[in-house]
């Protein structure tokens, strides 16, 4: 195909081939099928690829965000917290100490240590709903606390000084599934969200967006994920956001 991946960015109003009108959809991840951004008049055919993320989701393609905490534990540091530390790093490198995800009551997900000298912990869908705009930068101390009492719980060794907190962004439908579909009435716009569990179907979803943007028929069935289905257009779809 020879497309190229374009920077992340808002770029507005694209406009359908014969319209003169444009959505106004931000949009991220921009690919087109002719080796040039979207817009650039680099050939014949331009399709946009929307991948609607935390820091690019608009209600327009009917993403839900919710704000969830990430603590890497691990700190450098010096004195008697150095012997925690390799402890730390010792017991949860990849060859000892498995990515992992915990359902129960609060959903958990962490990594061993990797590249910084420190692990990682997450909850899964744990925040309040926000926007892009309104979102906060502060760690919640209420999820502060559940990680606390889950290492303690049930990891010991996984914990250690902090090294830092930073908030993060999930895009998830009230259905808390994927979107893959062409943009009603802009058909060369395809909208993908991950609702927060996509990576592991990453090299699959990437070939049926090539498939959308391209005019083909998918690979695979994929009504369940459109953008027209009643969890995205029935304001009464009851949300569902604990897996």
């Amino acid at each position: 195909m020879g497309g190229q991946l374009g920077q992340p960015r808002d770029q507005r109003d694209p406009e359908p081939a014969g319209d003169q009108g444009g959505t106004g959809v931000p949009l991220v991840g921009v690919v087109d099928d002719v080796g040039g951004e979207a817009g650039a008049g680099a050939g014949e055919r331009d399709e946009l690829v929307v991948g609607a993320s935390g820091v690019a989701a608009d209600p327009r393609v009917g993403g839900e965000l919710g704000e969830a905490d990430a603590v890497a534990a691990g700190q450098r540091v010096r004195g008697a917290d150095e012997d925690v530390q390799r402890r730390t790093s010792r017991s949860s490198r990849p060859s000892r100490f498995p990515v992992f995800m915990w359902h129960g009551r609060h959903n958990f997900y962490g990594f061993p240590v990797y590249g910084e000298v420190a692990t990682k912990l997450d909850q899964h869908m744990g925040g309040d709903e926000t926007t892009a705009d309104t979102r906060g930068f502060d760690p919640d101390p209420v999820r502060r606390g559940r990680y606390a009492g889950f290492v303690e719980r049930h990891l010991p060794r996984f914990g250690g000084p902090e090294l830092y907190s930073r908030t993060c962004l999930y895009t998830v439908p009230p259905d808390q599934d994927l979107v893959l579909d062409t943009l009603p009435g802009a058909p060369q716009i395809v909208v993908a969200i991950g609702a927060g569990h996509a990576f592991k179907f990453a090299a699959l979803i990437g070939g049926l967006l090539a498939d959308l943007a391209q005019g083909r028929a998918p690979a695979h069935p994929i009504d369940a994920f459109s953008l027209t289905r009643p969890a995205l257009t029935d304001p009464s779809f009851p949300r569902s956001f604990h897996v």
